[in-house]
């Protein structure tokens, strides 16, 4: 399941990243209120980049990696008329109805440093995050742009809207038989990973226990307005394949860090 939260107060704009989130106040169904973060369908991923938002968020937490906590943020007009700032406002009323939300991470959780060393207890989640980064084919979790929040011995992947390219690309019918994404010696763990102890079996056998079925229920819970059929069947297509081929491309992970 997936939450669905309208928008009732406008808090911030985060000017930090290149989608410039909303920090909007929102209420569930019962009325109970909570702050997201909270990317529009207009910014420079439009509808395709939340669908990979959504599924990434998803798929992570399937794969027992710490995510944020997704939902879909109603935006209606009554909302948007009470929003004090003109930019934000104008924004937001080209973005009525569905938009990604994740909810505010509080407690002491800060982006991951620059050339902050791993320690022994995060090198295998450290790991781990590259293995899915490679699966979702995302290039953005960068030394200069980390896309983690860590707090003690626990890291939080976010911003995957860059993830699953594979659709605008020109001539790429079969994303699956890679054997290793483009890009992995930039990761923002590579460098400290390599020639160092680190564990896949874990994440290989999550991956192997998402069934074709899990997937398609995850993919449900893509909202209409997002869908664009085409990028959704690719999709479809890619992940089984993907998955079963896990052997192949994690191996090609292993003896790259080694």
């Amino acid at each position: 399941m997936v939450a669905l939260v309208t928008a009732v107060e406008f808090r911030q704009e985060l000017f930090g990243g290149t989608t410039k989130p909303l920090v909007l106040s929102c209420e569930d169904g019962d009325g109970e209120g909570q702050d997201y973060a909270v990317k529009l369908k207009t910014t420079r991923c439009f509808v395709y980049g939340l669908c990979c938002e959504l599924v990434c968020c998803h798929l992570a937490a399937m794969l027992g990696i710490s995510a944020l906590v997704p939902a879909i943020v109603d935006v209606t007009a009554a909302f948007v008329e009470t929003v004090p700032q003109d930019r934000s406002r104008n924004r937001l009323r080209e973005s009525l109805g569905a938009n990604f939300g994740t909810k505010l991470l509080t407690g002491g959780y800060s982006t991951w440093p620059r050339a902050k060393p791993l320690s022994p207890a995060l090198r295998n989640p450290a790991c781990e995050i590259l293995c899915f980064d490679v699966l979702i084919q995302n290039l953005d979790r960068r030394p200069e742009k980390p896309n983690i929040l860590w707090k003690d011995n626990e890291l939080v992947v976010l911003d995957h809207e860059l993830a699953l390219p594979f659709p605008f690309l020109i001539g790429c019918r079969e994303p699956w038989t890679d054997q290793f994404s483009q890009g992995v010696r930039g990761h923002l763990f590579f460098e400290q990973l390599r020639r160092g102890p680190f564990e896949t079996g874990r994440f290989q056998r999550a991956l192997e226990a998402v069934s074709d079925d899990d997937f398609e229920k995850l993919l449900n819970l893509i909202p209409h307005e997002w869908i664009e059929a085409d990028r959704i069947q690719t999709l479809k297509d890619y992940f089984p394949r993907r998955r079963d081929s896990a052997n192949t491309w994690i191996e090609s992970i292993r003896r790259e860090l080694q």
